[in-house]
């Protein structure tokens, strides 16, 4: 699967895991955490097919949230993920064959501040990562 792949690529790439350890979750982050940390949402999963059945690869996109207490914060940590992630080519992670990973355009997330307060504690990067991999 791919989902775990790219949690092993981002907490064993030096940068990024000094920055969130295994704060790396899958489709949302816990509830009032402030620290940095990922969020990883798999966009799309399409198989590939040929006239005979399975093509054998996947290819898709996968959407990485850099979510830190500061907007500079938010921003370092999204330049270690991109950096960990992107050019990735021809590597076997946890059983899954990476045919590539190439980083996609960034963007803010917005944030709204709580109720009362002026500023977000939260601040937001987001970019999404096109791959494929072996298999279905």
């Amino acid at each position: 699967m791919i989902e775990p792949a790219f949690r092993i690529i981002l907490t064993q790439h030096a940068a990024t895991a000094a920055l969130v350890t295994d704060r790396i979750h899958f489709g949302v982050s816990p509830q009032n955490e402030r620290r940095p940390r990922i969020v990883l949402t798999l966009v799309s999963s399409v198989p590939a097919h040929t006239f005979d059945g399975s093509g054998g690869y996947t290819r898709g996109r996968m959407q990485i949230d850099c979510l830190a207490p500061s907007y500079p914060a938010a921003k370092d940590l999204a330049a270690a993920a991109r950096a960990a992630l992107d050019n990735t080519y021809s590597k076997t992670v946890d059983g899954t064959a990476i045919d590539y990973i190439e980083a996609d355009v960034a963007r803010d997330i917005p944030m709204a501040p709580p109720v009362g307060a002026e500023l977000p504690t939260t601040y937001g990067v987001s970019f999404d990562c096109r791959f494929q991999h072996q298999g279905i």
